[in-house]
């Protein structure tokens, strides 16, 4: 028997993945007896797309197999992998002998009860064949720049030379660039060294953002010190793609 899974056709390219950790007989009632394949790899072929070697199943054994995989998406945004395992078998006892019967797997929600024996061909009825889905959320972006208020220089820069007595304001721009919404949002950004706290703001509110709030937290002199920092917080459901911009100024010491 077999147990087949292509992760190459779950992860097409440009995604990537690899496989973590092997797979192994984690588990197995009714008399099962499997041996689970080394050279496993995920990609189709006939000595690697296979997670076990050998097996026998006896009527209403199971076998449990597990393995661990790394992948990194094929985009920044929310996606969803479908997986499923193609289990393979041939017969060796009464009606069943020498006939081979395919089984898709089901997602794990839904329990199958099999009512039908293989040779009434199960394989292509009943409550199977049920993708197993993944979905990643994509990651936010977050941009920040500097503009020097005492010289009144334009906005936008991602570096700047000051002197003491100078007030700077840091402008953060959060980006939900998930591929969906986001609730729960918060985010910090520290005191630079060398600098004090002087105020925080909220911009214009990103759509879905009912309130943004600014809460400053002085440095601690320790040991251990830790720095001062401001966290921004926002209530509300943070549409895809949707900006929240907020603002933090300091004096240079």
């Amino acid at each position: 028997m077999t147990a087949t899974d292509v992760l190459s056709t779950t992860y097409p390219s440009p995604a990537t993945f690899s496989i973590a950790s092997a797979p192994s007989v984690s588990g197995t009632t009714g008399g099962a007896t499997a041996t689970a394949n080394a050279s496993y790899d995920g990609y189709s072929s006939a000595a690697n797309e296979s997670l076990i070697t050998t097996g026998t199943m006896p009527i209403g054994s199971t076998i449990t197999i597990t393995f661990k995989v790394k992948f990194v998406p094929n985009s920044n945004g929310s996606l969803t992998y479908n997986n499923q395992v193609t289990a393979a078998g041939t017969g060796t006892t009464g009606t069943a002998n020498g006939a081979t019967t395919t089984y898709l797997s089901n997602d794990g929600n839904s329990p199958c009860t099999v009512t039908a024996s293989p040779e009434a061909g199960y394989g292509t009825t009943g409550c199977e064949n049920a993708v197993t889905p993944l979905t990643v959320i994509g990651e936010p972006t977050i941009m920040k720049t500097v503009k020097n208020l005492t010289t009144g220089e334009a906005s936008g820069l991602t570096a700047d030379i000051a002197v003491p007595g100078n007030t700077l304001q840091y402008t953060l721009s959060f980006t939900n660039t998930t591929g969906g919404t986001l609730t729960g949002v918060s985010f910090k950004d520290f005191i630079p060294t060398n600098t004090t706290y002087v105020s925080s703001a909220c911009g214009s509110l990103a759509t879905g953002i009912t309130a943004c709030s600014a809460t400053y937290t002085p440095p601690v002199v320790g040991p251990p010190a830790v720095a001062g920092y401001v966290t921004w917080t926002l209530t509300g459901t943070m549409a895809n793609s949707a900006t929240q911009t907020v603002t933090m100024n300091v004096t240079v010491n």
